[in-house]
């Protein structure tokens, strides 16, 4: 049964810690489906291990909040 997100491509910012609510919104995002990207405040390393904790491999991209620059990840983060 393909889950609510199947084919869905979401950017889900702020994810520092697996205790954050952003890393249990990518959690469920992946278990309904969804391929992520994911980024956080310029921590591109535990952004990484962080995600590790995931269901499946999830794109990591680290930004200094700034909107063009997430944008950007979110654009170069998945092929046309």
């Amino acid at each position: 049964m393909a889950g609510l997100l199947e084919g869905k491509r979401i950017l889900v910012t702020g994810i520092i810690t697996d205790s954050s609510i952003a890393f249990h919104i990518a959690k469920v995002a992946q278990e309904q489906g969804a391929e992520l990207v994911l980024t956080g405040f310029d921590r591109l390393r535990l952004i990484e291990r962080i995600t590790q904790r995931l269901p499946k491999p999830a794109r990591c991209w680290s930004s200094t909040c700034r909107t063009r620059s997430t944008w950007a990840a979110w654009l170069g983060a998945f092929p046309r």
